[in-house]
């Protein structure tokens, strides 16, 4: 069975604990509908970015469950009908597989070139590109 999740919007003239009771109440018809709820969480009240039904905040809830995917429909159909809630959305939840892990550098390329190279004198550069001027082209 897929994963999904429920976010509900619910009336703001609800109490806090009284949104948590609407909210246990979508849970289990959730359960009765054949779903398994995993999580289950009352995010409080929040301002709204446009007005549901006349309603410029709602109490957000979310409920995370499985359930079978002819059986959402019906669930949805419940969930819009009782009063408390003004609005739900449905989504699936994907299982992300995770990033994969970052390769480590070697200590060796992460020091900066002044402490990876020792200090060479400046005179013996010089000597050295003289001799390299010094020998006979072939």
């Amino acid at each position: 069975m897929p994963n999904y999740e429920w976010t509900l919007l619910l009336d703001p003239l609800l109490e806090e604990e009284r949104a948590g009771q609407q909210l246990a109440a979508a849970a289990s018809l959730i359960q009765e509908n054949g779903g398994m709820v995993q999580s289950q969480e009352v995010l409080g009240k929040r301002p709204l970015p446009s007005s549901v039904q006349k309603r410029r905040e709602a109490h957000l809830c979310r409920i995370e469950a499985t359930l079978a995917p002819e059986n959402c429909e019906t669930v949805g159909k419940k969930l819009n009908e009782m009063p408390a809630i003004i609005r739900t959305m449905l989504t699936v939840k994907r299982h992300r597989s995770p990033l994969p892990q970052r390769r480590q550098l070697h200590v060796s390329v992460l020091k900066t070139p002044a402490e990876a190279k020792e200090k060479i004198d400046v005179q013996e550069i010089d000597k050295k590109i003289d001799e390299l001027l010094q020998k006979p082209q072939v």
